[in-house]
């Protein structure tokens, strides 16, 4: 039996962060969703990451400084954004994140990617 895992997505789009979490518990993690980078700090208190799913384009703090933030306090990091040019995926690696997802995200790739990752 494989090791329960939790992940934090944070997205802001309700819709997306719903069907993330939805298909990542059907995959076997338990996952729980946030907001924005402040909701997720508020819940990081009560709740465990192992892994973090962060959109770019957060309102307040963007993803990348949440990437960056938590890429410095050893916690693993994947991206899930809008953003495919170079450029941006140049930066939200070099930002820490381990891997970098172009929305719209194909499910059974993210939970190969995250898998990789744990």
């Amino acid at each position: 039996m494989l090791p329960e895992f939790d992940i934090a997505v944070v997205e802001d789009d309700e819709d997306i962060r719903g069907n993330v979490c939805r298909f990542l518990a059907k995959s076997g993690f338990r996952s729980w969703g946030a907001e924005s980078a402040e909701d997720f700090y508020v819940q990081l208190l009560r709740k465990r990451a192992d892994l973090v799913g962060v959109d770019i384009g957060l309102p307040g703090e963007d993803g990348l400084s949440l990437v960056r933030r938590l890429s410095e306090m050893g916690v693993a990091t994947v991206l899930m954004t809008a953003r495919a040019e170079l450029e941006s995926r140049i930066q939200g690696l070099n930002s820490g994140a381990l891997q970098y997802f172009v929305k719209p995200v194909d499910m059974e790739e993210l939970v190969a990617g995250i898998r990789s990752q744990l």
